[in-house]
C-alpha cells in the first residue's frame, strides 16, 4: 500500500498526501514531515528517501541596519541647523545654537523612543507567535488524525504514531471521526434473541439490530445518536433498525448517510442529523455514492430495486437529492466509465 504522508508548516497541518501530491508542494529543508512508522515530526533534510523534493531557497536582500537608522538623525541635523547661523559672536547666536541643540536632542530621543518602542514591540510579537505556535503543536499532537477498526472495536489513530483504543465490545464498524476531531461515528450491532409461539412449538429467532454510536476521543465515553427507525417494519413490528450499510459523512458534514432496509420490499438512502440524530428519507437505493465534483456535485451515483423497462432488478442512475433521475446508465461499468468524466 502506497505511504501517506502530512506536513506541519508550524501551525496548521496537512494529509494524508501521496508522494506525488507531496512534489506540488514547496518544501525546505526545515519542513516537518510524518508517516506512518515515524515517532514525531522531522524535518524533511532528515528523510533521505525525500532529499530530491526539498525546493532551493534564494537568501534574502539584507536591508539596512536598524540600529545605523538612529545615527543618520544624529549630529548632521545639529550641524547643518549650525552651519546657517552667521559666525557672529552675539547673544542671538548663542541662544540659536542651545535652542537648536534643544530641537535635536528632542528629534534623537524621539527617533531613540519610537526605534526602542517598536523593537520591544516586535520582540513581544515574535514571543507570542513562538508561545502560540508551540500551543497549536502541542494541540494538534493531542489531535487523532483518523479513526480505524480493528477486530470489532474503534481506534483513534494520532499523528506521532499512537493508536489509541476506545471501544471494547468488538461489535464495531464503520468508524469516521467527525471534523472537530473530537468524537468518532461508528456503527454497532447487537444481538437479539426472539421466541414465537407456534401451534406445537416454540420457534427461537436469533438477528442482530443496528446502532448509530458516538464515542469521545479524549475520555471514551458513548452515546448512541440513533437506534430507532422512523417506520414499524423490524422483528414483530418494531423500529429496529436492522440494516446499515455504507454509511458516510455527508458533504456538509452535518449528516451521517447509509443505506438501511425499507419495509419488506427494498432499502432507502437517509440521512442522519449528526447532532439531533433526527432522519429524513430521501430515496430508493440499494446502493449509492455523493458526488463532490461539478456540474453534479451534491447529487448521487445509485443502484436503485425497480421495476423498469427490463422487469424488475437493478438500474444505475444519477439522481438529485429528491431521486429525480438525471442520467441513466445500462449497467456499472458505464456509470464508471461517466463518473471519470466528471472534473
Amino acid at each position: 500500500m502506497e505511504r501517506k504522508y502530512y506536513i506541519h508548516n508550524g501551525i496548521n497541518h496537512q494529509g494524508p498526501l501521496t508522494l506525488d501530491e507531496l512534489k506540488e508542494i514547496d518544501i525546505t529543508s526545515n519542513t516537518l514531515i510524518w508517516y506512518l512508522g515515524l515517532s514525531e515530526w522531522t524535518p524533511v533534510q532528515r528523510i533521505p528517501e525525500l532529499h530530491h523534493l526539498i525546493k532551493r531557497v534564494i537568501p534574502p536582500v539584507l536591508g539596512v541596519d536598524k540600529d545605523k537608522q538612529v545615527q543618520l538623525y544624529q549630529l548632521p541635523i545639529i550641524n547643518k541647523a549650525l552651519s546657517q547661523v552667521p559666525e557672529k559672536k552675539n547673544h542671538k547666536r548663542n541662544s540659536l545654537v542651545i535652542l537648536l541643540s534643544f530641537i535635536g536632542l528632542v528629534i534623537i530621543f524621539s527617533i531613540t523612543f519610537v526605534f526602542l518602542k517598536e523593537s520591544f514591540k516586535s520582540k513581544n510579537a515574535s514571543i507570542e507567535k513562538e508561545e502560540n505556535t508551540k500551543k497549536e503543536n502541542q494541540r494538534l499532537v493531542n489531535k487523532p488524525l483518523a479513526a480505524a477498526e480493528n477486530s470489532g472495536n474503534v481506534y483513534a489513530l494520532f499523528p506521532n504514531g499512537i493508536k489509541k483504543q476506545l471501544t471494547f465490545n468488538q461489535t464495531d464498524s464503520d468508524p469516521i471521526l467527525l471534523p472537530d476531531k473530537e468524537q468518532i461515528i461508528f456503527v454497532r450491532s447487537e444481538a437479539r434473541r426472539k421466541v414465537k409461539e407456534l401451534f406445537f412449538s416454540n420457534d427461537e429467532i436469533n438477528y442482530k439490530v443496528k446502532k448509530v454510536m458516538l464515542v469521545n476521543v479524549n475520555d471514551s465515553r458513548e452515546s448512541v445518536l440513533t437506534d430507532q427507525k422512523l417506520y414499524e417494519d423490524g422483528q414483530d413490528g418494531t423500529h429496529e433498525i436492522l440494516k446499515i450499510d455504507n454509511p458516510v459523512l455527508s458533504l456538509d458534514k452535518n449528516y451521517l448517510m447509509f443505506v438501511t432496509e425499507k419495509y419488506a420490499t427494498g432499502s432507502e438512502l437517509v440521512m442522519v442529523n449528526l447532532k439531533t440524530g433526527v432522519w429524513t428519507e430521501l430515496f430508493t437505493a440499494e446502493w449509492f455514492e455523493q458526488i463532490d465534483k461539478e456540474p453534479y456535485k451534491g447529487y448521487f451515483f445509485a443502484a436503485q430495486s425497480i421495476v423498469g423497462d427490463k422487469g424488475r432488478g437493478i438500474y444505475y442512475r444519477l439522481v438529485d437529492t429528491t431521486g429525480q433521475v438525471i442520467k441513466e446508465f445500462s449497467d456499472k461499468e458505464n456509470l464508471d466509465k461517466f463518473k471519470s468524466t466528471l472534473n
